[in-house]
């Protein structure tokens, strides 16, 4: 092992654990970080500025996945036939199948997701800060710190970027490259980057051979232009925070973007009859969001509500939904978590949320609206607890 791996996560060895993070037969499991210990405690940590070598054997990537042509016994033969219209998906290092797919499906390499950092640290200063890999094999991903820390309006709130590379090999993902950012305060995964309208997201469907350049190409930032387009996508996503810790919103405003945010694509609750509107709002997700925002249940409390730029106004809003989304979901295992922070549906709501509250800071704000219920009773159903049933 690596004289930069400092420390290892150790677990049942050969098993994959309850995180679907895999610990094989000398009990390592296939993830590496650096600093502060990851949600599971699992996994080798490294020292700043380790060699892409070094990630690929500590993260549990040195591996390739080869493909062979399927075979079959028909009924009553002796001799094995072959598909050639289908491929099984195996990785090198244990033979263990991974997939089964056509022969016009391009293979994204584990080695590859990792390959894509080595110039952007070696000439961007990027820091690499976890890979790993889940499900045994079939999605594996990367993530890098872009730069310093910001602050948005209080010196204790602050936002880090990152580059996130992440893909699989049993059709489930494309090759998805995304900026995100990490409010520090409370490792929330923020909207930035996950609305694909800016090329702060791309997908490369497996359809298409993976090219590194190309994919940076679309991420919007060259290495021969020392990344001043990607930086400056991060530095507007930090105008856009700011804009909102100085944007005002009413309690009635936060429940009317929380139900919206929740809505059907392209519904307008505000034209829900009564009924609807009321089951809408007595949704798990719509309560917790809600009290999470207007910040009045002591059961509840947001992380970092009491700092500047965060009571009462689109910037509060967004980190509700980005805490219930991150850690409050009901998620029964980490990586489950994790999966829904970046790339689940809970992403998208983050989406919406930070669409709604930047909506909002322009002027169009939903209160415009004539919903069928007063604002008083909204905000009163928002905080009611549900009563529970007793034995």
């Amino acid at each position: 092992m690596s004289q930069n791996v400092l420390d290892s996560g150790e677990g049942e060895k050969g098993k994959v654990m309850s995180h679907e993070l895999v610990v094989d037969e000398v009990g390592k499991a296939s993830m590496a970080y650096v600093g502060s210990t990851p949600w599971h405690g699992l996994g080798q940590r490294l020292e700043p500025g380790a060699s892409i070598e070094q990630w690929q054997e500590a993260a549990g990537m040195a591996w390739e996945i080869k493909r062979v042509n399927c075979s079959y016994l028909p009924e009553g033969a002796t001799e094995y036939m072959q598909n050639e219209d289908k491929h099984v998906l195996y990785r090198s290092d244990n033979h263990k199948p991974l997939s089964v797919m056509s022969p016009l499906y391009n293979i994204v390499q584990p080695g590859e997701v990792l390959e894509f950092f080595r110039d952007l640290c070696e000439y961007l200063k990027f820091e690499m800060e976890t890979a790993g890999v889940l499900f045994d094999g079939k999605r594996y991903w990367a993530l890098a710190n872009i730069g310093p820390d910001v602050k948005v309006l209080d010196p204790k709130d602050t936002v880090k970027g990152r580059l996130l590379i992440t893909t699989s090999c049993d059709g489930t993902t494309a090759t998805v490259g995304k900026f995100l950012c990490e409010r520090v305060v409370c490792a929330n995964t923020l909207a930035v980057g996950l609305a694909e309208r800016d090329g702060t997201v791309v997908r490369m469907r497996h359809a298409r051979k993976f090219n590194a350049d190309d994919l940076k190409a679309e991420l919007g930032f060259d290495i021969s232009e020392l990344g001043p387009r990607m930086h400056a996508k991060f530095d507007e996503q930090m105008k856009d925070f700011r804009k909102l810790a100085r944007t005002k919103m009413t309690d009635a405003d936060m429940v009317k973007a929380t139900i919206q945010a929740f809505a059907l694509d392209g519904d307008q609750p505000w034209t829900y009859p009564v009924e609807k509107l009321m089951h809408k709002l007595h949704t798990k997700e719509v309560r917790n969001v809600a009290t999470l925002a207007i910040g009045n249940d002591t059961t509840a409390q947001l992380i970092g509500g009491d700092l500047d730029g965060m009571k009462g106004t689109a910037w509060r809003f967004v980190n509700a939904m980005t805490q219930y989304g991150d850690w409050d979901n009901g998620s029964k295992t980490p990586d489950r978590r994790l999966e829904r922070a970046w790339m689940g549906r809970f992403a998208n709501r983050k989406v919406d949320a930070f669409e709604l509250a930047s909506a909002h800071a322009k002027g169009d704000k939903l209160s415009q609206h004539a919903w069928p219920i007063e604002d008083d009773m909204l905000v009163e159903e928002a905080l009611r607890q549900p009563k529970r049933s007793g034995r």
